[in-house]
């Protein structure tokens, strides 16, 4: 065969080869990440609603509770899945063969593969069902995301479920080591990512809330989008960052918002949305609500 044409179709084959591959886009350096470190009283909030607040730590298992009163356990290592929860339909026990730390300090190319048997009881009809799982993880390198709370440099981990040989569905997480928490969480057959919108510790009382509400006031009415109101009264401070501007369907004048609190044993970091009133005065609404109703 003629060489021309030879390398030709090598050119092609090539070309196939490469193209069959995901291309690995270059992400932020970060250093190995250890396992993030969670105290009773630490709450996070998600864009679907969900608030998950810590009871207790014991070692490795950390324990929450939602906003309904729900409870459950799981690692440190959040890609793991959940080892009990309690719900008003449900409720589960979880095993499985891997180390609670697996795959940290994170570092690209970083895997894992272990099985996962679950006991699931169905409380209305008294019943029983165990499922076997089998998941293939791995840091798939480093991306910078914007979240609600703000753009963050991140370690990208994914997990894939397998069960009696089918791939039944993925979860992406990005994890953000300068907030050492998950800052966007993706499942398979969601409707669209869920993202961090509040993480705090410790319990914020009354009178700070006031001085909150105070510079909130201020910064929504006065200023531009991304610049700062700040606030302080005694041992307490406050942040509102006003962002985008929008009008509602009945021509309310609405703002979205970052706002950061702190006094001496609490901290929160939080975005919303709040709408000025008939009386001038920013109330603060639940979008996510309103989304659902």
């Amino acid at each position: 065969m003629d060489r021309s044409l030879l390398a030709a179709l090598a050119s092609v084959m090539l070309v196939a080869a490469c193209a069959e591959q995901p291309v690995q886009m270059a992400g932020p350096a970060l250093p190995p990440a250890p396992l993030p470190t969670w105290r009773v009283g630490d709450t996070v909030s998600w864009s679907n609603g969900q608030t998950e607040t810590v009871t207790a730590v014991d070692g490795e298992v950390v324990q929450w509770k939602d906003q309904d009163g729900n409870s459950f356990s799981g690692y440190r290592n959040f890609l793991l899945p959940s080892l009990k929860w309690d719900y008003p339909k449900t409720s589960a026990v979880t095993t499985m063969d891997v180390q609670p730390d697996t795959m940290w300090p994170l570092e690209t190319g970083n895997s894992a593969h272990f099985m996962v048997n679950q006991r699931l009881t169905m409380k209305i009809h008294n019943s029983e069902m165990a499922y076997h799982d089998e998941w293939n993880c791995l840091v798939d390198g480093t991306e910078r995301v914007t979240v609600k709370l703000g753009s963050f440099n991140t370690w990208k981990l994914r997990c894939q479920r397998f069960w009696r040989g089918s791939n039944i569905g993925e979860i992406v997480w990005n994890y953000s080591p300068e907030l050492g928490q998950v800052v966007r969480r993706t499942w398979t057959g969601a409707e669209e990512p869920e993202e961090l919108v509040a993480i705090g510790s410790g319990t914020i009382d009354s009178k700070a809330e006031k001085v909150a509400d105070k510079v909130r006031q201020r910064g929504l009415e006065a200023l531009a989008s991304g610049a700062k109101a700040m606030g302080r009264a005694n041992d307490i401070e406050a942040m509102v960052q006003p962002r985008a501007t929008f009008v509602t369907d009945n021509g309310t004048f609405c703002r979205d918002f970052l706002q950061t609190l702190s006094t001496p044993k609490a901290r929160a970091t939080s975005v919303g949305s709040a709408c000025r009133d008939t009386d001038g005065k920013w109330v603060v609404v639940d979008r996510m609500k309103e989304k659902k109703d």
